[in-house]
């Protein structure tokens, strides 16, 4: 008796799927996809489509591919090719556009601003990165906070930077480069 639930409870919920999604323009705005639930094997087998934009909750078992995300994205793989507000974890993590949250895994990457914490093994920000970014290998085009790491690079500094091999490419703020004096540890700062 449970097992007939349990299946036809399975059934009605992967028919009632397409109704997750919904289409969102307000006056003078492009049209955008959303759907509040994202699930992904491996891109393109994914619902909904990439041009979506997921507000809630995306799982990627392999590998996911959406335009925006508002929430909870968890995976493997997980890659937006818009922007992120709220949580990304998984063993590699990248955002096209600006991240406003976090993005913890081994490898985190984001092409646009950064607002929040980037936690990994390796992190990139390829914008203005304001917060904090913890790893072995840290690089920001520019940092308002804290880089703390093995290696950091930045092109301009605003905050502190702790670490063996840290590098400040902007000349006449702060020490423009720094390296190990004492127990190990260097550091530049720029205020």
């Amino acid at each position: 008796m449970f097992k007939r639930c349990g299946y036809l409870i399975l059934v009605l919920s992967l028919l009632a799927l397409p109704l997750t999604a919904g289409y969102a323009a307000g006056h003078g705005e492009e049209a955008t996809y959303e759907s509040w639930l994202g699930l992904s094997i491996y891109s393109p087998v994914q619902y909904p489509h990439t041009s979506f934009s997921v507000r809630g909750v995306r799982l990627n078992v392999i590998y996911g591919v959406n335009e925006d995300l508002s929430g909870l994205d968890l995976g493997i793989m997980n890659e937006l090719s818009g922007d992120l507000y709220g949580l990304q974890s998984g063993i590699t993590n990248k955002a096209g556009g600006r991240v406003d949250g976090a993005q913890l895994s081994l490898m985190n990457e984001a092409d646009g601003d950064v607002d929040g914490v980037q936690f990994g093994l390796v992190n990139m920000s390829n914008g203005h990165h304001r917060g904090l970014q913890a790893g072995l290998f840290n690089s920001a085009d520019h940092i308002s906070g804290l880089q703390l790491g093995i290696y950091n690079r930045t092109e301009t500094l605003h905050g502190v930077q702790l670490g063996l091999l840290n590098i400040k490419m902007e000349p006449g703020r702060g020490m423009p480069y720094s390296f190990p004096v004492t127990h190990f540890i260097g550091f530049n700062w720029s205020f």
